[in-house]
């Protein structure tokens, strides 16, 4: 069973979402039709939730509409994430982090426009592409990962809000064309640091 904290509360997964348990509830009690109903949302009106090592992160994700952020950090065995999760539409700060089989950005994410904060800390993200970057990001972390090579419209995606990036300790070569770089209107910090 996998759980997440909701502040004091736990949210009990066990490959789906299925309760916000209370104090007095009795987890054995719980009605199946209730469970199952997306409209029900089951009162989750939250807006952080933390991960307590979850193996993966399902579709049913997508029911926490409210959610406003996301800490994966101590999930390490995610690949993606699911295409559910743009549901998810109140989503501003995500964090995923230590999922070395992790490749590639997640795509889902390139549909997320209120998505602004964004971590892919010590993952094992190899390109970076602008059609899986959100529309509107602010601050986007993608330091240690194997990234080699970042591609022209994730710089056309990055210009167009982007004001931190941080690209420390991976494996690129070269940071773009001047072209590329003349891009970067916003920016307004930058981390670099060993670059092979």
């Amino acid at each position: 069973m996998d759980i997440y904290t909701v502040g004091d509360r736990c949210l009990y997964i066990n490959n789906e979402w299925t309760h916000q348990k209370e104090e007095d509830d009795d987890i054995d009690d719980i009605d199946d039709n209730y469970l199952a109903d997306p409209d029900a949302n089951w009162g989750l009106e939250v807006s952080t939730l933390t991960s307590l090592r979850p193996s993966v992160l399902t579709s049913s994700i997508g029911y926490a509409v409210s959610l406003q952020t996301l800490d994966l950090g101590q999930c390490t065995s995610l690949t993606t994430l699911p295409l559910e999760l743009a549901k998810c539409i109140h989503l501003r700060v995500l964090f995923v982090k230590g999922n070395r089989n992790m490749i590639e950005i997640p795509p889902v994410l390139g549909s997320m426009p209120n998505l602004t904060r964004l971590g892919l800390k010590s993952n094992g993200i190899r390109i970076v592409r602008g059609k899986s970057l959100p529309p509107n990001i602010e601050h986007l972390i993608l330091t240690d990962n194997n990234i080699e090579s970042i591609d022209h419209e994730a710089f056309k995606r990055l210009g167009t809000s982007c004001r931190k990036l941080m690209l420390s300790h991976n494996k690129l070569k070269h940071f773009g064309t001047n072209t590329d770089c003349a891009l970067l209107k916003h920016l307004e910090l930058i981390r670099l640091i060993t670059i092979v």
